[in-house]
C-alpha cells in the first residue's frame, strides 16, 4: 500500500477491515474465502443496523 502512496489513515482502515473480515469468519485465511464470505460479512451479522437518527421533512 505504501507503493501506491495511500495515506496512513487509509492503510489503517484497510488493516482494520481485513482483521474484521478474518475474525468474523473464525480466523480462516482470506485466500480460502470468496465473494460469498464478503457478502455474508456485509449483509449478515458483521454489521449492526445503524439507528435512524432523523426523518427528512
Amino acid at each position: 500500500m505504501r507503493l501506491r502512496h495511500y495515506s496512513l489513515r487509509t492503510e489503517q482502515a484497510y488493516a482494520y477491515w481485513v482483521k474484521r473480515f478474518v475474525l468474523f469468519h473464525r480466523k480462516r485465511h482470506p485466500r480460502e474465502m470468496g465473494a460469498a464470505e464478503v457478502e455474508s460479512l456485509l449483509l449478515g451479522q458483521g454489521f449492526p443496523t445503524p439507528p435512524i437518527t432523523a426523518v427528512q421533512r
